[in-house]
């Protein structure tokens, strides 16, 4: 720095110099910090009371557990369930009203579809 030429520019090096050194000791000793106490306020201004904690994480599980997308099993490209209508459609019946009649039926569509060893599950499972 070159020679300080006025004044004001010395009380302002000065003073500069006295801020600084006061932040870099570490020390905080705000102006607010005399008024502002921790604790339980003075003063309530209304609205709803803060949630419990225990609570609040009870209700964010229950939204996440419901939010979240179900796991399904990964497909590679077009399977033969989704490819034929027929078999899809015993499928479904057989979801809807699991019975020995609609196992059977999704049996001949696979033994239809030449794939015997799906056929043979369905027919221990009837």
């Amino acid at each position: 720095m070159g020679p300080v030429r006025t004044p004001w520019a010395l009380a302002a090096a000065v003073t500069a110099a006295v801020c600084l050194t006061a932040c870099a000791t570490g020390e905080q000793h705000a102006f607010g910090g005399q008024f502002i106490k921790q604790g339980r306020p003075v003063m309530d201004y209304g609205g709803p009371p803060p949630p419990n904690v225990a609570e609040l994480r009870q209700q964010t599980n229950k939204v996440r557990k419901a939010v979240a997308p179900t796991p399904t099993r990964a497909q590679l490209g077009a399977t033969i369930e989704n490819t034929d209508p027929r078999l899809g459609a015993a499928l479904l019946l057989e979801l809807v009203a699991p019975t020995a009649e609609s196992s059977l039926q999704v049996a001949q569509e696979y033994r239809r579809l030449n794939v015997p060893d799906a056929a043979y599950g369905r027919l221990k499972r009837a």
